[in-house]
């Protein structure tokens, strides 16, 4: 599955965040300021994998041309991605 932009750029800032979390601990920065940043890293790795499922479930149901509408958007609100 080839990756989109929008999903390289949010893997690329949570890698950003990831390295940002590593430097801080190094320079025993405050607890409060770490877990701020790993929550900045977990949100971005939370939109990056509900846009992966958006994109594989937009080319599935392409592929299978459901015949009910309303099984798509159950899906959707499944993994609570907004179409």
């Amino acid at each position: 599955m080839p990756i989109d932009k929008k999903i390289q750029k949010l893997l690329n800032q949570s890698k950003g965040s990831i390295e940002k979390v590593a430097t801080m601990l190094d320079k025993d920065q405050r607890s409060f300021a770490v877990i701020q940043q790993i929550n900045a890293a977990q949100g971005l790795l939370e939109k990056a994998k509900k846009e992966i499922i958006k994109n594989h479930l937009d080319n599935s149901l392409d592929a299978v041309k459901l015949q009910k509408r309303g099984s798509e958007k159950d899906i959707y609100k499944l993994f609570n991605i907004k179409n």
